[in-house]
């Protein structure tokens, strides 16, 4: 039936009666031609998913390798971290445990000694000689005696020292916020980058106690260093002290000082130094702060010293409107800059790089110089007027406070002012002393004659 009705289509016809018209020889090389070029493309994007299937391979196996190297470098970081806790964890109980065993040795004499006179007090209750047993009676007493005597030394004993553990808060928090790796070798990032010039905010304030125990009056901080470890040395002047803060601003050890503190400045990881006012002269104390403060080396500087600052193994001393440079054995090296206004120099601080020093100066302002001597610029204003203190936080930005002004002043690199920070209106009157924490981003002060530490968290 179908080819009745093909037959009756007059257009239609053989395919093998046309085969000579249909196909050339031409065509077909075109069409091979196409096909092959068609089959090249296809086999260089085959090509270059392989590639791309390998270099994601690659990709994998190499994140997987940086993955386990951080883990390693967190495990190498840890374990060095408890060893050095342990050790001195340790160190404390054997420090703590020795005064307290002497305490106990001394109970155990006393304790003996009354057995000794209690025997012998009940045979004398026998003895006819009544020289004899007034001897006993004697002896009882001066037993006695003792063990109030030792009551009352030890009944109002407290603990100078403790055994613990404590973790920077921003360690907790970086911890339980560790979900993302970085690109670098630094792995992480606990912070997102800040714009530059960035004029800080304050996000919240606390303020801590400073008292000690057997603190005579106020406390009167004039001077405050961090240490490499974010602990605090607080130098108090009304109290003749110095004093350390841990890393929750908790007060840890108290060392009494033989004259008035004046400033103190950090040294290198276990060493911190103080200036200590003299009636005629200065001493420079060098103290031992690995474990507990420890007085160490000292030399004497003719007349006061306002403000201290080290530069590596140079300590940078101001007295009467100059700067001086001395070695770390008493020697003076130089002087480097000299106020001839008659003004005085009430703080010093150097950059993270130590390679410029900040000089408050009561007559010029805000000054900075290198460590030859060389002026690198100057700025005066309002609020640097008076007693000042000036701190550099780790970008190189310059914190600046006014005992008069009551505030807290932030300044670019090229001296230019960023804003104020901190007013007087926030309850902040008479900053004399300020330290910035470069572990936390946080701008520490002392008021005059204040029994608090102000801690302002920065943004």
């Amino acid at each position: 039936m179908f080819r009745i009705l093909f037959r009756n289509c007059k257009e239609i016809r053989s395919i093998s009666d046309m085969k000579g018209k249909l196909v050339k020889k031409k065509d077909v090389k075109y069409y091979a031609r196409k096909l092959k070029g068609v089959k090249e493309q296809v086999t260089k994007i085959k090509q270059a998913k392989q590639d791309e299937l390998k270099e994601i391979e690659k990709d994998t196996m190499k994140a997987i390798t940086d993955i386990a190297e951080f883990r390693a470098l967190i495990s190498t970081v840890l374990d060095r971290m408890e060893k050095k806790g342990k050790a001195h964890i340790e160190t404390r109980q054997k420090e703590l445990s020795k005064d307290i065993e002497h305490d106990i040795e001394r109970c155990n004499k006393v304790i003996e000694s009354i057995d000794k006179r209690l025997t012998r007090l009940k045979s004398s209750r026998k003895e006819t000689d009544s020289s004899k047993a007034f001897v006993e009676i004697k002896k009882k007493k001066e037993t006695m005696q003792k063990a109030r005597q030792l009551l009352g030394s030890l009944r109002h004993k407290t603990r100078t020292g403790m055994v613990q553990f404590t973790v920077d808060p921003k360690v907790v928090t970086f911890a339980r916020n560790l979900s993302w790796y970085g690109k670098d070798r630094t792995y992480l990032s606990f912070e997102q980058p800040l714009s530059f010039p960035h004029l800080y905010k304050v996000k919240n304030e606390t303020q801590f106690d400073v008292r000690a125990k057997g603190d005579k009056g106020i406390c009167n901080i004039v001077d405050v260093c961090q240490l490499g470890n974010g602990t605090l040395l607080l130098a108090d002047a009304s109290n003749g002290r110095l004093k350390q803060m841990d890393i929750l601003y908790q007060l840890v050890d108290c060392l009494d000082l033989p004259a008035e503190p004046t400033s103190v400045a950090t040294l290198d990881e276990g060493r911190a130094i103080v200036a200590l006012k003299g009636a005629v002269n200065s001493v420079i104390q060098i103290l031992d702060v690995r474990q507990r403060l420890k007085p160490c080396d000292s030399f004497i500087i003719p007349d006061r010293c306002d403000a201290l600052a080290c530069g590596g193994d140079e300590l940078f001393l101001s007295s009467r409107g100059v700067v001086y440079v001395y070695s770390l054995k008493g020697e003076l090296l130089q002087d480097i800059y000299t106020n001839d206004d008659e003004g005085s120099i009430t703080s010093l601080a150097f950059n993270a790089e130590i390679t410029k020093l900040y000089i408050m100066d009561s007559v010029r302002g805000l000054v900075t110089i290198a460590t030859n001597g060389e002026e690198l610029g100057s700025t005066s204003d309002d609020s640097l007027k008076g007693h000042c203190s000036v701190v550099v936080d780790k970008s190189g930005q310059i914190l600046t406070s006014g005992q008069d002004t009551h505030v807290v002043s932030q300044f670019n690199h090229d001296l230019s002012c960023l804003g104020v920070l901190v007013t007087g209106s926030a309850g902040f009157r008479q900053p004399q002393a300020l330290a910035f924490d470069r572990l936390n981003t946080r701008l520490i002060a002392a008021s005059k004659t204040k029994n608090v530490l102000k801690v302002f968290h920065l943004k």
